[in-house]
This record gives C-alpha cells, sequence and structure tokens, in this order.
C-alpha cells in the first residue's frame, strides 16, 4: 500500500482546507437564497395593492420578512436617538425621524452581513460573482421600497 491512507482526494481543490468547503458552499447557497428572495420581493411589491384574498393583500405576504427587520431596525434607531439625547421627546416624530435609515437597515443588513461572512471566512473569491449580483439586486429592491412606500397607499413598512 503506498501513500497516506488519510490524506484528501487529489480532486479537492488544494488552496482551500477541507473544513472551510462547506463553510463556502453555505455562504454561497444563502446568498442564492436571499438573491432569490430580493428578486421576488421586488418583482411583487409593486403589485402588493392590487391583488387581496379578503383582508390579505397577496403579494404582500412575501415582504414579511422586510417587515420583521424593518420594525427591528426602527426600533434599534429610535433606541439611538434617545441615548444620544436626539429624541423630540414623542415617539412620532422620531418614527419619521428614522424610517429612511430603517429602511435602509431592512434590505441592505441580510446581504453585508452574509459578504462579511464570506469575507470573514476567506471565501469572498469563489462568492464574487454572486456577491455582484446579490448587492445590485439588494439595491433595485431597496429603490422599489422607497418607491412604493411614497407612492402606494398600502403602508407596509
Amino acid at each position: 500500500m503506498t501513500g497516506d491512507p488519510f490524506a484528501a482526494p487529489a480532486t479537492l481543490d488544494s488552496a482551500e482546507p477541507q473544513g472551510r468547503h462547506w463553510w463556502t458552499m453555505l455562504v454561497a447557497a444563502m446568498m442564492l437564497l436571499l438573491t432569490g428572495y430580493y428578486a421576488i420581493s421586488a418583482a411583487t411589491l409593486p403589485f402588493a395593492d392590487s391583488v387581496w384574498i379578503g383582508e390579505l393583500p397577496l403579494f404582500a405576504i412575501w415582504q414579511l420578512p422586510k417587515v420583521l427587520l424593518h420594525g427591528y431596525a426602527q426600533t434599534f434607531f429610535m433606541w439611538i436617538l434617545s441615548v444620544t439625547g436626539w429624541s423630540a421627546g414623542s415617539p412620532s416624530p422620531d418614527m419619521i425621524a428614522t424610517q429612511p435609515y430603517a429602511m435602509i437597515a431592512m434590505v441592505m443588513l441580510p446581504g453585508c452581513v452574509l459578504l462579511l461572512l464570506a469575507a470573514v471566512s476567506r471565501s469572498l473569491k469563489k462568492v464574487g460573482v454572486p456577491a455582484i449580483i446579490l448587492l445590485s439586486l439588494a439595491v433595485i429592491d431597496a429603490g422599489v421600497s422607497f418607491w412604493f412606500e411614497q407612492t402606494s397607499r398600502l403602508s407596509l413598512f
């Protein structure tokens, strides 16, 4: 018997340790899912007020993850206002003041966290093109979300 029986197969990429391969695949899969979500979200949001089933806007269901993240982000930014002393003393003006920042965080935060994970794990080179597509769709979804918030009578965010 020749060679080390516990050596990695010759087909694995020698530049990436075997322990990090699964992490790269996981980050790439999460980026693919988030890219699909951004695409579906941007495509369905303009029609969120068009199709209703009873009291439920059908296309608005896709926006629920963003609505939840927006709520957490707005609560965080309102807390920042109160801690720094910039609060107007009433929730309503503070909510109006933090709305744009919460909208930006709502759309851009998930993609940026995934890119940070990819950079920390040194797998950013392997997911370079999907990362560009992800950020492009995140920017498009942010624009559609801002447009919808300004023009629609249905308030989601």
